[in-house]
């Protein structure tokens, strides 16, 4: 049973990691276009809004929500971080 439940979250592991690595590409794309338009990195109130946008339609209990917002809080401070990286 825990092998099996670990096997799932392995294979979710990967799968996340691809996600990530084609957003990595974009997000490359965007901090391209803003340095070239001279656009600030940080943008606090779309940040907000996309998150939101994001846990509006779920239907999550707290725990879930709070699990969410968290990880989308990293991802964009991670995209941040490469943006600046590049800029």
């Amino acid at each position: 049973m825990l092998t099996s439940l670990r096997n799932q979250i392995d294979q979710i592991d990967k799968d996340l990691v691809k996600l990530l690595l084609e957003r990595y590409e974009v997000i490359v794309e965007i901090a391209v276009i803003k340095r070239k338009n001279k656009i600030r990195i940080e943008d606090k109130e779309r940040e907000n809004e996309i998150i939101e946008g994001i846990t509006a339609n779920l239907s999550l209990n707290d725990t879930q929500e709070k699990y969410i917002r968290n990880i989308m809080f990293a991802v964009h401070d991670s995209s941040k971080s490469i943006q600046k990286s590049i800029s």
